[in-house]
């Protein structure tokens, strides 16, 4: 079903474009109930950066996982994302402040109470 757009016919290509995006990301999101977190951990901090750095995930991805920046740019979003969220936990996991903005960040993004913390907080043994 491809054409090209200059309207010459004869089996030329069109790109169906996002169509294929949104058939992709439909094939990922019922993969099951198991869907890998590919977002990173969050916590609002009142530090920032001095300089913006573009290279800054594939240059972690790149330490984190051996692969050149040529072999990072090649890969599927979905396992760029993966390594990407993965490098950057081990990444904070070696210094304390990471280890605490990877448990605030963690504790943010809980959506089910921790009925056992909260019995013991309200009968006072906590």
């Amino acid at each position: 079903r491809r054409r090209n757009h200059s309207g010459m016919g004869g089996g030329a290509v069109y790109n169906r474009g996002i169509e294929d995006f949104l058939c992709a990301v439909c094939k990922v999101c019922k993969r099951g109930s198991r869907r890998p977190k590919l977002a990173l951990p969050f916590y609002p901090t009142d530090e920032e950066g001095l300089y913006d750095i573009p290279t800054y995930w594939e240059h972690l991805v790149k330490e984190y996982t051996g692969l050149n920046v040529n072999e990072i740019e090649e890969l599927e979003y979905i396992d760029y994302l993966q390594y990407r969220r993965d490098a950057f936990i081990c990444e904070m996991n070696k210094t304390e402040e990471g280890r605490e903005y990877l448990e605030n960040a963690r504790t943010l993004s809980q959506t089910k109470p921790d009925r056992k913390s909260l019995r013991r907080f309200s009968t006072g043994r906590g």
